[in-house]
């Protein structure tokens, strides 16, 4: 198990160093347009296309990272709410202590309702 551990950080290692670069690329073209830019020199028709490339990447970024955050709000709603049955069981089951249960399972519903709100804003389009 630990040597899965390992495997997956690894890749997690390499995943991030190749966000790094790319990121650092792209910083870097960025300081190059702008000297351009404040040179007073015309854009050229491969900067506007490359700047139109880049605006729709990001776009689509954007809207990549929204679905996935409104992908985890749906999961963790789904959990909250399976926690907060496990809390009305345990409530039933334990009376002398229903109200400490039904109190944790009111604040899990909540939550719930709070994560299907965020999964809800973070869809793209909205």
């Amino acid at each position: 198990m630990a040597e899965q551990d390992l495997e997956d950080g690894g890749e997690v290692g390499r995943a991030a160093a190749r966000r790094k670069e790319t990121a650092d690329a792209r910083a870097r073209e960025l300081r190059e347009r702008r000297l351009r830019l404040r040179s007073g020199v015309p854009s050229s028709a491969e900067d506007v296309t490359r700047a139109r490339a880049a605006a729709e990447e990001a776009a689509e970024r954007a809207d990549e990272a929204a679905r996935s955050a409104a992908q985890r709000h749906r999961e963790a709603a789904a959990l909250h709410e399976d926690v907060a049955d496990t809390e009305e069981r345990a409530a039933r089951a334990d009376p002398d202590r229903a109200g400490e249960h039904e109190e944790r399972a009111a604040r899990h519903r909540a939550a719930a309702r709070v994560d299907r709100d965020g999964a809800a804003q973070e869809e793209p389009g909205r």
